[in-house]
C-alpha cells in the first residue's frame, strides 16, 4: 500500500524524440516564482512549467488554484530504432514536492505524539475522563484520512496530465516498464 502518492508510467509513441520535445516546448513556459491569479493576471500562459533538456525534462501544471499536492512530473525519452520497429518511449515519475512530503511527515508525527499523549490522558482518573476518550481518537483519525486526501488531489491532477501526455505526444500507455 502507497502511504503517499506517486506514479510511473511510459508512453509509447511514433513520434521521433526531436517532435516531442517541440511539442513539449510548446506547451511549456520557464519556472516563475510568483504566478499572479485572478484581475491582475496574465491568462496568456501555458498548459505547463519547467524545464525540457535534451533528453529529459521536469514539470508540473499551471493551475489557477491552489493544490499543494500538484504532481511534478519527470520525464525521460528513449528512442527505440531496431530493424523491426522504430518508436520512442517517454518514461514519467510523478511525485509529491519534496517540501510537501516532508511537511507531512513532520506533521503526522506530531499528531501521532498528540494522539499518544491523548491515550495517556485518557488512562489518567479524571473526571472528564469520557471526554478525553473521545478527543483521543481525533488524531488517528486524522492519520487515516489525511492520506486519502493527498491520494485524491494528487490523482486529480495527474490524471489530467495522463490525458494530456497521451493526446500531445499520440501515445499509448504501457505497463510500468521502468520503476
Amino acid at each position: 500500500m502507497k502511504i503517499l502518492p506517486y506514479d510511473n508510467l511510459t508512453y509509447k509513441t511514433h513520434l521521433s524524440k526531436e517532435e516531442i520535445l517541440k511539442r513539449l516546448s510548446n506547451q511549456t513556459e520557464g519556472k516563475q516564482w510568483i504566478r499572479m491569479s485572478g484581475v491582475f493576471s496574465n491568462q496568456e500562459h501555458k498548459a505547463y512549467e519547467g524545464t525540457i533538456n535534451e533528453n529529459d525534462f521536469k514539470i508540473n501544471r499551471i493551475i489557477g488554484y491552489r493544490n499543494s499536492f500538484l504532481p511534478r512530473i519527470e520525464g525521460e525519452i528513449e528512442e527505440i530504432n531496431n530493424e523491426n520497429q522504430n518508436f520512442t518511449l517517454i518514461h514519467l515519475k510523478m511525485r509529491l514536492h519534496t517540501f510537501v512530503i516532508v511537511f507531512i511527515i513532520i506533521w503526522l508525527s506530531f499528531v501521532f505524539l498528540g494522539g499518544l499523549f491523548m491515550i495517556f490522558l485518557t488512562s489518567m482518573e479524571t473526571e472528564n475522563q469520557d471526554v478525553l476518550g473521545l478527543a483521543s481518537i481525533v488524531p488517528f483519525l486524522m492519520i487515516i484520512i489525511l492520506p486519502v486526501v493527498i491520494t485524491l488531489a494528487f490523482h486529480y491532477e495527474g490524471n489530467k496530465s495522463k490525458e494530456f501526455f497521451e493526446k500531445i505526444f499520440e501515445a499509448e500507455r504501457l505497463n510500468n516498464l521502468k520503476e
